[in-house]
């Protein structure tokens, strides 16, 4: 009997411990997986899926290692695979691969199918004139580097030789756009579920990253006269998986229907953190940071440079906005700027914690933050390391260079600038 009681009570016990086990393992959420590859720095456009410019090195001694001198304009700035191959387009329709320890190429591969490239003078860059997309590749992590071209297409090379893996080609190019070569394309970035995501002629694309057939498509009705519209987007990528893109609008990530849609400004740069999503607008009169609730869509607070500047005379005055999006820190704080001054706002109500004047310069570089919380301003003639605490400058790094365009920072700390005179400098 005895023997009998001891039996009913082990297996009791058994069942108990598995029942309690399995609540457990329903209980706690499965962990996801991070979209892309995030332990290496600055893989796709705005330094990962948040777009929040934040580099995972800590420090750069300041000395010039090398300088790439490349056949024709650079687009942009470079991504960085995982072992810290730098991946970029040039003017001449070719993608390349650079070794980020010596300078050197270590591929070329053709990314335009347009037979007539030389004839068009008119272009001169995406970021200036017809073309309104930023054309920096986004590295995945499956040996492939997307690279969006001038021609309007996507294109998936091997990232260690080059070669083509596949091309995405919109089947049907809207008549507003179809006479002009530079079709309005963003940077991709890429999913945790390996989807390709992208804006292009006011639609956004999911497509399979390993086949670049498309998953969904969402269709913005959009007129140019009207706030919205998605070209030229840069999407970010939530926490969750949700999709943000425009000015602003949040697509489900498994079939691109829309969640909510707030629309406060022309399409534009979307950079997250782990409690916001800030929107980096501009109006025809001003440029601002919004932060707006995840779930909802509403504003919760604006911030506006307080310079006014005059484009040209004949124009009215705009608050202005540099770079392509704000920097966030490790404590939320978000950094951004107005072509002469840098700002730290806090996250929680938007108020400026400390204005570093006159030390923001060109207006096309977006600041980068370290993860030892130092900033960094690419500028025309150095690099300014800045106290993120304080605004204080803390040091100058020399850069013989001419119209700073660019920069990102490597897992090892490297700053890599692009400048419009073909050059990629290399700072470690």
């Amino acid at each position: 009997m005895k023997k009998k009681s001891l039996l009913i009570f082990a297996a009791v016990v058994v069942l108990a411990g598995g029942w309690m086990a399995s609540q457990r393992f329903k209980a706690a959420p499965p962990k996801v997986a991070p979209s892309g590859p995030q332990k290496q720095s600055w893989w796709k456009y705005g330094g990962n899926v948040q777009n929040s410019y934040f580099g995972v090195g800590k420090d750069t001694k300041g000395k010039i290692a090398w300088t790439y001198h490349a056949p024709s304009r650079i687009f942009e700035s470079p991504a960085i695979g995982a072992d810290g191959t730098l991946y970029f387009q040039c003017m001449n329709a070719k993608a390349y691969a650079l070794d980020s320890k010596t300078g050197k190429v270590k591929w070329g591969s053709n990314v335009n199918n347009l037979p007539f490239w030389q004839k068009i003078p008119h272009i001169s860059s995406l970021s200036y004139g017809p073309c309104k997309g930023i054309i920096t590749p986004a590295v995945g992590s499956n040996n492939m580097v997307y690279f969006p071209s001038i021609d309007g297409n996507l294109y998936a090379l091997d990232s260690a030789s080059g070669k083509r893996k596949w091309i995405f080609v919109e089947k049907k190019i809207p008549e507003s756009v179809s006479s002009t070569i530079c079709i309005n394309m963003s940077s991709p970035t890429v999913t945790r579920d390996n989807k390709v995501v992208f804006c292009k002629n006011n639609n956004v694309y999911a497509v399979d990253g390993d086949t670049g057939k498309t998953v969904w498509m969402h269709k913005e009705n959009w007129k140019q006269t009207d706030f919205g519209g998605v070209e030229g987007s840069i999407p970010a990528i939530g926490n969750d998986g949700t999709i943000y893109v425009g000015g602003a609008i949040a697509l489900d990530p498994s079939n691109g229907k829309v969640k909510w849609r707030n629309i406060k400004s022309r399409p534009v740069s979307i950079s997250i953190d782990n409690n916001h999503l800030y929107l980096y607008g501009a109006n025809p009169d001003e440029g601002y940071i919004a932060a707006i609730d995840y779930k909802t869509g509403n504003e919760k607070w604006r911030f506006t440079p307080p310079v006014k500047r005059l484009r040209k005379p004949s124009e009215l005055p705009e608050n202005v906005l540099a770079g392509y999006g704000p920097a966030i820190g490790t404590d939320g704080t978000v950094y951004a700027g107005d072509g002469s001054n840098i700002y730290a706002i806090n996250p929680a109500n938007g108020k400026v914690k400390w204005t570093g004047r006159g030390l923001w310069q060109p207006r096309e570089v977006s600041p980068i933050i370290a993860s030892n919380d130092r900033l960094y301003l690419a500028r025309d003639e150095n690099i300014a390391v800045i106290d993120s605490r304080t605004g204080k400058l803390i040091k100058t790094i020399p850069l013989k260079a001419s119209r700073v365009k660019a920069a990102v920072m490597g897992a090892d700390g490297t700053i890599y600038v692009v400048c419009n005179d073909n050059m990629l400098i290399a700072v470690d």
